[in-house]
């Protein structure tokens, strides 16, 4: 029996189908006999001591996933209560495993704990940082644990916790979109405006970033690019190739004048 186990009754249990996307079922051969095997993996895949929340059918429950509230945790890995899949098939096309779990309740109960936990002091915060693996400690102040153990770093396992209910899943960080800068383009011949060529930015450090526009009728166009050095190259029927003699530097919004040949 898990640690967890100890602190849930058998009457606070309760079966759930699992919500667990597609099944791919691996088919291989044991080793050192080389008989075939076969294994199921899922695209949701809950495993034991796992933080759950309510699924979408009818008594059904799915891991809970970064950002939510989880309120379930499942002591053992599901099982298959009807006919096991032989091959791989999306969700809805064959029987879902079956769970029992608990309803996360108030109390003093060993949770687990992440095992790339940071140092934890008695009276920290938790919350869950990974619903597969476990709490660790947090500055958020709603739907967390409160720490009783004093926790070395990385150290995995169990860590006593006064739970008062549903515990918070970690939100994945926001990854801010990059600043960019207006290119004012004008592409001419010389003398006379040319439309439909074809103007790149290439980042001089990496050439897989580049930034594109289209020259109008008036021979312009705005090309919005990340801060950076750039190859300029150019491209327009009748004309000739065009790459630019000097890098053009981005650190703020420019102008840009490119001149066709033929």
């Amino acid at each position: 029996m898990s640690k967890i186990g100890t602190f849930y009754s058998k009457e606070e249990m309760k079966t759930y189908d699992v919500e667990e996307g597609a099944v791919t079922i691996n088919k291989g051969l044991s080793r050192p006999h080389g008989d075939p095997v076969e294994t199921a993996t899922f695209e949701n895949q809950v495993d034991e001591e796992n933080f759950l929340i309510p699924g979408t059918n009818e008594r059904s429950i799915k891991l809970a996933a970064a950002g939510e509230i989880a309120t379930h945790i499942n002591m053992y890995d599901p099982e298959f209560s009807g006919k096991v899949p032989t091959e791989s098939a999306a969700a809805g096309e064959f029987e879902p495993r079956f769970v029992a779990a608990a309803k996360l309740k108030s109390g003093e109960q060993l949770m687990p704990l992440a095992p790339d936990n940071v140092e934890i002091k008695a009276g920290d915060k938790l919350e869950i940082k990974d619903p597969k693996l476990g709490l660790d400690k947090t500055l958020e102040t709603t739907d967390v644990a409160i720490s009783w153990d004093d926790v070395p770093a990385n150290t995995g396992g169990y860590i006593l916790a006064e739970v008062s209910g549903p515990i918070r899943v970690k939100a994945s960080p926001v990854i801010p979109e990059p600043t960019t800068y207006a290119v004012s383009v004008t592409v001419t011949d010389g003398t006379d405006p040319v439309e439909g060529a074809v103007v790149t930015l290439i980042d001089r450090d990496d050439s897989t970033k580049s930034f594109t526009g289209t020259s109008g009728s008036a021979g312009g166009c705005t090309i919005n690019a990340e801060a950076g050095t750039y190859i300029v190259i150019a491209e327009a029927e009748t004309f000739a190739d065009y790459t630019s003699s000097t890098n053009l530097v981005v650190d703020d919004d420019e102008t840009l004048a490119v001149v066709l040949t033929t």
